[in-house]
């Protein structure tokens, strides 16, 4: 099970909230919200990725880039995700799962809200996550893969991980638009 009824319930209130919220004003928010969707044992080994002081504020001013620190970017896997006029361009770890995910594209998949900080897709083929690190806890722009379900989850918010919950990698652009993918969603190599 990954939440409970109460956090169920409250994660479709705010979800129903941020929908009014968006429908008003028309254009992608950010919400400081955390969700209970991916909840850590206590005896779990964490692994953490990315957090919000490494996003490069530089853009725009909409924390769009999730900067990787040491990254070669001329010979990391990259991928660009394209629902509704938005596009995010992620640097894709190097693990089996992310080659597994890369080697099946280009797709055209149903996007999923799920919970108050997350999009899911359900790429047709499974990802070995053998050699993939747990995503720890995180946030926005972190791309993940829930084996028990076979989603891929672009996350928008915070988020806390479980034994289940691999990490593909993180957002370098467009990390404003992944809350509001509705839709069909393109999954492109770069």
């Amino acid at each position: 099970m990954r939440k409970s009824a109460g956090a169920a319930a409250a994660a479709a209130a705010l979800a129903a909230i941020m929908m009014a919220a968006l429908l008003l004003v028309a254009c992608v928010g950010n919400s400081e919200s955390t969700s209970t969707s991916h909840i850590q044992s206590e005896n779990e080994e964490s692994i953490t990725p990315p957090s919000r002081s490494d996003i490069d504020d530089s853009a725009g001013g909409d924390a769009s880039v999730l900067s990787r620190p040491g990254s070669d970017e001329e010979s990391a896997m990259r991928m660009v995700v394209k629902c509704n006029g938005v596009e995010v361009v992620y640097a894709l770890n190097d693990n089996a799962a992310a080659k597994g995910l890369v080697a099946q594209l280009p797709l055209e998949l149903e996007v999923q809200p799920f919970s108050s900080n997350e999009i899911t897709v359900y790429p047709p083929s499974k990802l070995d996550v053998s050699d993939s690190q747990l995503a720890g806890s995180g946030g926005r722009g972190v791309l993940a893969h829930y084996e028990p379900w076979g989603d891929v989850v672009f996350f928008h918010d915070d988020f806390e991980g479980n034994s289940s919950l691999f990490e593909l990698g993180v957002a370098e652009s467009g990390v404003g638009g992944i809350e509001g993918m509705r839709g069909t969603a393109t999954l492109e190599a770069l």
